[in-house]
């Protein structure tokens, strides 16, 4: 008879124990719920932190290996030591040789002095570098001439007059080989070796016979063997 009714009386007790645990452990549950959420968010944070870090180095590194110029469409000198030089930034300006319509007569872009105070030696392992709008075509933009220099002064010729009218002038240029080293930065090297002479950079600026007024462009000389 005890025993039946201690028996009665311990169910209400059991049941609350089992209530209780649930409870627990549901309370546990969430709480591991809680925890696992926090780490999956800190996780996608820390991804989040390593790819700008990356793109970041990224960034420094491209910057670190080459120079870069600090002027949009001003062609500099990129030594072996990755360093910058400036060109001599001069002014050509359209001069007449004889008269104008007059067999023998010519139009050519001269600038002051027979040679550039700026000496490139094509052997020390620089080239040249510009950086321009990005999506630009290098190529159409940048153009390297050969000056014909005279005893004071380096001209290049645009046309010339015979006897039968105007005649058509190849104007000299050297073939350039062009390497993308970020966006809208180029640099650039002779398909082959440069002679002896004085050479100018023009940018976005192209010669022919019909230019008449003051150009601007980038000046240098390669000295000859010693």
């Amino acid at each position: 008879m005890f025993c039946s009714v201690l028996s009665v009386y311990s169910q209400p007790r059991m049941v609350w124990h089992r209530f209780a645990l649930v409870v627990v452990l549901a309370s546990l549950i969430f709480f591991a719920v809680l925890v696992f959420s926090h780490i999956l968010q800190q996780i996608e944070d820390m991804k989040i932190i390593l790819q700008t870090f990356l793109a970041a180095c990224i960034s420094f590194s491209v910057h670190a290996q080459t120079a870069i110029p600090e002027f949009k469409n001003k062609v500099m000198i990129l030594t072996k030591n990755n360093t910058l030089e400036s060109l001599e930034y001069t002014t050509l300006s359209y001069a007449l040789k004889g008269k104008y319509g007059g067999a023998g007569s010519k139009g050519y872009m001269k600038a002051d002095g027979p040679s550039s105070s700026i000496k490139f030696s094509p052997m020390d392992g620089s080239s040249f570098i510009v950086k321009l709008e990005p999506g630009s075509d290098p190529e159409s933009y940048v153009t390297l001439y050969v000056f014909d220099a005279e005893k004071n002064s380096r001209r290049i010729i645009l046309w010339s007059m015979g006897m039968r009218g105007t005649k058509d002038v190849e104007i000299p240029t050297v073939k350039l080989n062009l390497k993308k080293v970020a966006d809208g930065v180029y640099v650039m090297t002779p398909t082959g070796p440069l002679e002896e002479g004085e050479y100018i950079f023009f940018v976005n600026q192209p010669l022919n016979k019909s230019v008449s007024s003051d150009i601007k462009g980038y000046a240098f000389s390669v000295p000859g063997k010693s």
